[in-house]
């Protein structure tokens, strides 16, 4: 039996996440240090505000709790034999096997967050989750409307959409009349995961290619493909993932094909943990966002 860590994205993050793995192990103090001098700021003041929800801290700081949950985990001496993250997440997978260290990790989150707000803020872009439609018929219904995209492949009656904002709002009603029960507008401020974020992508490209790379000690599982990572440059990974669709149902399942049976998310919230039931409820499936998750783990997985 073949166990896989998942890593969460933007959108996980809740008031004072994390705190409770310092209290009660002290010696992960360590990365809050090193994501403190990164940010230049008082972190526990951003945990502890509305701030925590403003992209330049949400994304090192989610950051932070997984790795802060995944090291935690590490001392319970758990084997686990590939790493999957959700967009933002999969830098936390990076991490998790090896391939970067937590500065370089940490100093890519930070510069891909600037990036992609920077060009957030030259366009009208949004976000937005259908639920109770396939995904092949949205692709039919949006593929006719100009400068919007699938971002997401959830879960078999959960897509989001991303793209120009008044094209969203068309998509949406197209949508709805499509026979969608519900089309959700999401807490974002850009067109994530679309063609729009191309020139963050020739960025990321090359900054990566500055990077040290290290050995891969465990299976990644892809959000361009969701597949297994073969050879593949990372620089190429990261330039396509932030303009691609994070394609985490096709993951989810492929990673079944391949033998996985438990499922544990490191970090903070649930929402992975839900969709992998969504998908298949007979997965076995844990959750570590708190420290108290990760002492009681051995009881559930």
């Amino acid at each position: 039996m073949k166990t896989v860590l998942l890593f969460p994205g933007q959108g996980a993050q809740f008031i004072n996440m994390g705190l409770d793995f310092l209290e009660q192990d002290p010696s992960l103090n360590i990365y809050f240090d090193k994501v403190e001098r990164a940010l230049k700021e008082n972190v526990k003041d951003i945990l502890g505000s509305e701030k925590i929800h403003e992209t330049k801290y949400s994304q090192p700081l989610i950051f932070l709790t997984s790795v802060l949950a995944f090291e935690s985990f590490k001392k319970r001496k758990i084997t686990y034999d590939a790493v999957l993250g959700f967009s933002l997440g999969e830098y936390t997978a990076l991490y998790a096997s090896g391939i970067l260290s937590f500065d370089d990790t940490l100093n890519l989150i930070k510069l891909r967050g600037e990036w992609m707000q920077e060009v957030a803020d030259t366009m009208q872009g949004g976000m937005r989750a259908v639920l109770g439609l396939k995904a092949n018929d949205i692709e039919e219904v949006i593929k006719g409307i100009p400068n919007v995209f699938v971002a997401n492949y959830n879960e078999p009656n959960q897509t989001v959409i991303t793209g120009d904002i008044h094209a969203l709002d068309n998509a949406s009603k197209r949508l709805s009349e499509k026979g969608a029960r519900r089309v959700l507008p999401l807490k974002v401020s850009g067109a994530f995961h679309s063609p729009f974020m191309a020139p963050v992508g020739k960025k990321l490209s090359d900054y990566i290619q500055t990077l040290k790379m290290n050995q891969q000690n465990v299976d990644l599982y892809l959000n361009t493909t969701g597949d297994k990572r073969d050879n593949e440059p990372l620089y190429k990974i990261c330039e396509q993932q932030v303009q691609s669709p994070v394609r985490f149902m096709q993951a989810i399942n492929q990673l079944k094909k391949d033998g996985y049976t438990k499922f544990i998310e490191l970090g903070p919230g649930q929402v992975l943990t839900g969709l992998v039931k969504k998908i298949d409820n007979n997965l076995e499936v844990a959750n570590i966002q708190r420290q108290d998750d990760n002492i009681n783990l051995g009881g559930n997985v």
